[in-house]
């Protein structure tokens, strides 16, 4: 994400930055920004509204469908924890329109269960008493747009089963309001969602359900200090309550709904997010992946490398080495620590596992580029990437940004011929201001190194 936000800066729109994640193979992320997209168009815009609804479904959808691969890949080789991790994210992100993907995730459930018959092994105890760890909760829904003219009521039916069973029931006995709540935060309005989940949290000031959608849809919406008091008040009521202590424990970490904030945390907000994480592990083992990989996110915030080295190795032996995103993290920290080769080797275990996922081998790419190291192997991967996706013909910004790759990777390998001709290629094209600009500056470049015959 930081690539492309420096490539394409500030001018970029959010359908731009869907399209631009759709790229790199982030679906999920490419659903937030349509999402977004959707929030900012008028209504009269129609046509807009179709062509950006379509992509956030077209988004979702293939998240979805690769989530759930993962987690049939899981049970058939008896990773159960990330099974369970992996079904809870695909609940959190079904719509009103995806009947099909929750009978899926129904039967994978059932598969889970009785694979879970016979208990697993626990995972590792977790983080000593020097402090627990913990790192990011997954990011935000991206959902679909709803229908504007369904009823609230039949609309919570469908969605609701997103819900744990227990949550489900208790939603349907409180207050209107919450529904209606979780519905327009299931639709993508925000606004409308903090409205009706703050009157269904004075309806049920004892209610640790509402407390903590509350909170969570105000980290969405960037206040941090509310929805920590939020995530507080839910964890008082019920400890059980697991958004709460992922939402509060990244609050205080120094990361958020969206992302890692610029600022880093101060020790005693660290230190409290780690103990709640660590509380979390030893009171919810099914979940006990993702505390440990929240933990690493917290200790990189925090700046504290090589405890973030210890649990990213304690994840991947936990259940985490057959999930690529535990291995792409993994890399990034062991990069923090200037451990190259092995991140590089880690990078190269996420593409692996990944199969044909854009994202991995983007992220590969920008490390063997940042490094000099592995551009060979990358610069294969980003060629096969943009042979499929001139097979897929995919949007005009799809291509820039692989072929921008491409381009520079060939640079970095000395290849200065071939890169200013795929620069001409992209400024043909007329790319976004920051790829036209960087271009021109890669021509100069290697148009000085072969005049002059420098390596």
């Amino acid at each position: 994400m930081g690539f492309l936000k420096r490539l394409f800066g500030s001018a970029r729109d959010p359908e731009a930055d869907g399209d631009a994640a759709l790229a790199r193979g982030d679906d999920l992320d490419a659903a937030r920004q349509f999402r977004a997209a959707l929030r900012a168009l008028p209504a009269a815009e129609t046509a807009a509204r179709a062509r950006v609804t379509a992509k956030l479904t077209d988004a979702r959808g293939r998240f979805l469908a690769a989530k759930l691969a993962e987690v049939e890949r899981w049970l058939d080789d008896d990773v159960l924890e990330a099974a369970a991790e992996g079904l809870a994210i695909a609940r959190e992100h079904v719509t009103a329109e995806d009947a099909a993907v929750r009978d899926r995730i129904e039967s994978l459930a059932a598969r889970l269960r009785a694979a879970e018959a016979e208990p697993p092994p626990p995972p590792p105890a977790g983080p000593t008493d020097r402090e627990a760890a913990a790192d990011l909760a997954p990011p935000a829904a991206a959902p679909a747009a709803l229908p504007a003219d369904a009823d609230t009521e039949s609309l919570f039916e469908q969605l609701a089963g997103v819900l744990a069973p227990a949550d489900r029931a208790r939603a349907a006995e409180l207050d209107p309001a919450f529904r209606a709540g979780f519905v327009a935060q299931q639709g993508g309005d925000l606004a409308a969602a903090v409205e009706q989940f703050d009157r269904a949290r004075q309806a049920h000031p004892n209610e640790p359900l509402v407390w903590e959608h509350w909170g969570a849809v105000l980290d969405l919406v960037d206040r941090d200090r509310e929805a920590a008091d939020a995530y507080r008040t839910a964890l008082d009521q019920d400890p059980q309550r697991a958004q709460a202590r992922l939402g509060l424990a990244s609050i205080l970490g120094g990361l958020s709904a969206e992302g890692t904030r610029a600022a880093r945390p101060a020790p005693d907000e660290t230190h409290a997010a780690l103990r709640l994480l660590q509380e979390g592990l030893e009171q919810d083992r099914p979940r006990g992946l993702l505390y440990l990989a929240t933990a690493i996110d917290v200790l990189m915030a925090a700046g504290r490398s090589a405890e973030a080295a210890e649990q990213s190795e304690q994840l991947l032996a936990a259940g985490g080495e057959r999930m690529p995103d535990a291995w792409a993290q993994y890399a990034r920290v062991l990069e923090a620590q200037e451990r190259l080769d092995e991140a590089r080797a880690a990078h190269e275990k996420a593409v692996q596992l990944s199969g044909q996922a854009m994202a991995p081998r983007a992220e590969f790419a920008e490390f063997a580029l940042r490094h000099k190291l592995g551009l060979e192997k990358a610069q294969e991967l980003i060629f096969d990437t943009c042979l499929g996706c001139q097979a897929s013909r995919p949007d005009e910004q799809t291509l820039a940004y692989y072929g921008f790759l491409l381009t520079r990777i060939q640079f970095a390998r000395s290849d200065y011929q071939g890169a200013i001709e795929g620069a001409q290629r992209l400024l043909a094209q007329e790319p976004p201001a920051g790829v036209a600009a960087e271009m021109r500056a890669l021509i100069a470049a290697a148009r000085d190194a072969l005049s002059g015959g420098t390596e």
